[in-house]
């Protein structure tokens, strides 16, 4: 028997195999003479020369295509189809809250668009394309929206959705038309608003960027603005925020893989702000307090620099109108101000999320929490009779693993050997309570009265046996009676700024036990 092989593939399946019984031939290639040399063997492979090779043949699927909501060709449209290729989500969200805001302060109203890419090449219904476009508005993985309302009544509604296959835009105007104001204060917002976005969108280190959103708050054309997010960057969990502000009082609650905060601060009572420089002074030294706490309690670096960047915003560019007139309003004057932080009362908190990294001592938690206040009292039967108690507080509590030698690194495991560490716990809390009164317009009274506790739960363990255990507390307070330096302003005009500024330095709440005692001289 003789097998024929092609050389081509293609050739191959256009052609018979050949078989020659003994003494025949087969093709015109063969000779008999060449046949009948062969017939001795059983068979023989021979190529066929001649036979031009035939490529296959290939077919090009095509492409699934984008979907659009609309054909529009807008800026935010155009802004859109050059970001939706974007690998990250800050990419994808780039420049659109910013563009949103300028076409509104430009003379624009409402706006919708969505894009995705289907899963297949087929092209979608109808049906099927608003379900989706629908999902891409209200229900994708990332969303972030701007709720501004007017004091004419109109209400702006911003909103941005994304997910690894889509993304949507709309902005919606409800409730009245926007004024020439309205348009404006919209537009001074705008970058300050792609801040935010870009910081939270950040895949290398989110951030809680809300100081030029905040600087741009116009109480006196806007009523209030919303600001809420859930995005997830890097695809370590979602991080949420609901920021809330308007001329009586800041609110911000966020919450992500790192932990949670809430910042609350009433901005209703405008008497008690102080100078720029007052309110610069007590925010420096809160943020040294954080940083100093975040240390202490071995906090996450990322968590306490995103506190404090709220913080600070939150308690910045209060951009608040002078309080009306009342014939209950206390006369405060620069002496009251200088026993007074100059910041509006606040509370707030942090959390970070807690773990149990050690299998054998679950209930040694790795966990730090810090909370922060300031609260103002008045008492006033006349613009000329009052007294004004501002109370400051911080408290912290915190847990954590070391090893027991520096630079060696911490494995916990359930074997014993693993089982060499410190376990320290933080107790720590400081007040600071200025108290001013005044009696038929005469300074009254002017006490300060401070106290800082601070308390380390030590426990040290060899190959999992406690070898010590020990607390160490110290405690520090003291009461200074600042009516004196207060009265020697009245007699001594020129050195009163530098008194008033001594006393201020005073009242900031103390850190430690340490640094009251250092104080205190």
């Amino acid at each position: 028997m003789t097998a024929i092989t092609a050389v081509a593939a293609s050739a191959l399946a256009q052609t018979q195999a050949v078989q020659a019984a003994p003494g025949s031939y087969a093709g015109s290639g063969l000779s008999q003479a060449a046949a009948s040399s062969q017939a001795a063997a059983s068979s023989t492979a021979v190529s066929i020369t001649g036979i031009r090779a035939v490529q296959p043949l290939t077919y090009a699927v095509p492409a699934a295509q984008p979907v659009w909501e609309t054909n529009a060709v807008d800026g935010i449209s155009q802004v859109m189809a050059s970001n939706f290729p974007a690998s990250t989500l800050s990419g994808r969200l780039h420049g659109l809250g910013q563009l949103m805001l300028q076409q509104l302060g430009g003379g624009e109203n409402d706006f919708s668009q969505s894009v995705y890419l289907p899963s297949t090449n087929a092209v979608p219904s109808a049906s099927l394309a608003a379900a989706m476009q629908s999902a891409l508005h209200t229900g994708a993985s990332n969303q972030v929206s701007l709720a501004v309302t007017l004091r004419d009544g109109a209400k702006v509604t911003l909103a941005l959705g994304d997910q690894n296959n889509g993304l949507a835009a709309a902005i919606t105007v409800t409730g009245g038309t926007l004024s020439e104001a309205d348009r404006s204060a919209l537009l001074k917002m705008a970058g300050g608003f792609q801040q935010a976005i870009d910081g939270l969108t950040s895949s290398v280190q989110p951030t809680l960027d809300l100081s030029g959103l905040l600087q741009q708050f116009n109480p006196g054309v806007v009523a209030s603005i919303d600001l809420n997010a859930s995005v997830d960057p890097n695809g370590q969990g979602a991080q949420t925020v609901a920021l809330h502000v308007d001329d009586a009082k800041r609110s911000l609650q966020t919450s992500g893989p790192l932990g949670s905060m809430q910042i609350s601060v009433d901005t209703s009572n405008t008497a008690l702000l102080g100078s720029a420089s007052q309110q610069a002074q007590a925010i420096g030294n809160y943020l040294q307090q954080f940083a100093a706490a975040g240390t202490r309690g071995h906090a996450n670096a990322q968590l306490i620099a995103m506190f404090s960047t709220a913080f600070q915003a939150l308690n910045s560019n209060y951009g608040a109108a002078p309080a009306p007139f009342s014939r209950q309003a206390a006369v405060i004057g620069d002496a009251a101000h200088s026993m007074m932080t100059g910041l509006a009362d606040f509370s707030a908190s942090l959390t970070q999320a807690a773990r149990s990294s050690n299998p054998m001592k679950p209930g040694e938690v790795d966990r730090f929490s810090y909370q922060v206040s300031q609260q103002t009292s008045e008492q006033v039967s006349n613009p000329y009779n009052y007294t004004i108690t501002q109370t400051q507080q911080s408290r912290l509590d915190a847990g954590y693993h070391t090893p027991l030698q520096a630079g060696v690194q911490l494995a916990l495991d359930g074997s014993p050997a693993s089982q060499n560490y410190y376990y320290y716990q933080i107790s720590d809390s400081a007040q600071s309570q200025a108290t001013i009164s005044y009696a038929d317009g005469k300074l009254a009274q002017a006490t300060l009265n401070q106290s800082a506790s601070a308390s380390v739960h030590t426990q040290k363990y060899v190959m999992g046996k406690l070898q010590e255990n020990t607390i160490d507390p110290s405690h520090s307070s003291w009461t200074k009676n600042l009516q004196d330096l207060l009265d020697s302003t009245q007699q001594n005009p020129g050195s009163s700024q530098a008194v008033l500024n001594g006393i201020h330095n005073l009242i900031q709440l103390p850190a430690s036990p340490g640094q009251l005692a250092d104080k205190i001289g």
